[in-house]
């Protein structure tokens, strides 16, 4: 009987150590920083380059955005940019603008209330919300570090 009660405690404590080495392995840091990058898939003008979008996460806290439109049919090329402040809590990213700061002729896009989540699956940042109504539900591949 002590046997039996030895083998249940033992069984117990494996299966603590096991929960918690696997949780610990899944809640590896996620490293958000790098150069994220999306390209239209409509070709707009042969030969010419498509709407490119194009985020900078730096280490430093900071990132910054570029999306070019280039010019077909009556439009011209148009430049938004967008600048600011970012946090991270789990697989989940924060951005923020501060209009003090970062807004200027050049840099005119608020990213204050865009949130975003790190799919590790499809190594995707995944902007799920945002006051800028085209980058909602709106997906961007990384690049590089």
């Amino acid at each position: 009987m002590n046997y039996f009660k030895k083998l249940k405690i033992m069984a117990k404590v494996l299966t603590l150590l096991f929960i918690l080495l696997t949780t610990t392995i899944s809640a590896q840091k996620v490293d958000h920083t790098g150069i994220y990058r999306w390209e239209s898939s409509a070709i707009i003008k042969p030969g010419e380059s498509q709407i490119t979008r194009i985020l900078r996460i730096e280490a430093d806290g900071t990132f910054t955005f570029d999306r070019l439109r280039p010019s077909w049919g009556l439009n011209k090329e148009d430049h938004l940019y967008g600048k600011g402040t970012w946090t991270a809590k789990g697989k989940y990213i924060y951005f923020t603008t501060n209009p003090e700061i970062d807004l200027d002729n050049k840099y005119t896009l608020d990213f204050t209330n865009t949130k975003g989540r790190w799919d590790a699956r499809k190594n995707k940042l995944i902007l799920y919300e945002s006051d800028i109504f085209w980058l909602r539900r709106f997906a961007i591949a990384k690049q590089a570090n």
